[in-house]
């Protein structure tokens, strides 16, 4: 099972409100590995930023992306179009870098150790924020009390305030 949130589509409202807002969150799945590393310890842990933008350029702009090189979505969409991987943006199961999509073990994160820092700053305040744990300890069959989904940071910022 897995659990793809989409922040893009909640910082975008909020600026078309008038509100400049910040999106990131965990993960279910440990997809990512450290900069450097070959074994995934964080999730793509994808950040939005959206602002209200609409009176000086007509629209609001949005940026929303993946810390990792590629995102699962865009990965599943290279498998069914059939085209190989770039390189650098995934590692087979010896941690060697792939680009053929049935051998993906792991997603390497983008701009080697500044996207690593950005996932792991993601994954810091979503887990904090979020009440539960980072993604690599958050193993939802361990039977104990604590929060094991993936949790979501949410913060609107008003202009004027």
């Amino acid at each position: 099972m897995r659990f793809i949130i989409y922040g893009g589509g909640y910082v975008l409202d909020a600026a078309r409100r008038g509100y400049i807002a910040y999106t990131c969150c965990t993960a279910l799945l440990a997809e990512v590995v450290p900069f450097g590393g070959r074994y995934p310890t964080m999730g793509t842990n994808p950040h939005s930023w959206a602002f209200p933008t609409g009176e000086a350029v007509g629209f609001p702009i949005l940026v929303d992306w993946a810390t990792s090189a590629i995102s699962m979505g865009k990965l599943q969409q290279i498998r069914r179009e059939g085209k190989p991987l770039t390189p650098d943006t995934a590692l087979d199961h010896k941690g060697q870098p792939t680009e053929n999509y049935d051998d993906v073990f792991a997603l390497i994160p983008f701009g080697d150790h500044k996207g690593y820092g950005l996932g792991l700053i993601d994954e810091l305040i979503a887990g904090f924020i979020g009440g539960g744990l980072p993604t690599i300890r958050g193993k939802f069959d361990s039977g104990d009390e604590l929060n094991h989904s993936p949790c979501f940071f949410f913060q609107v910022i008003h202009p004027e305030a």
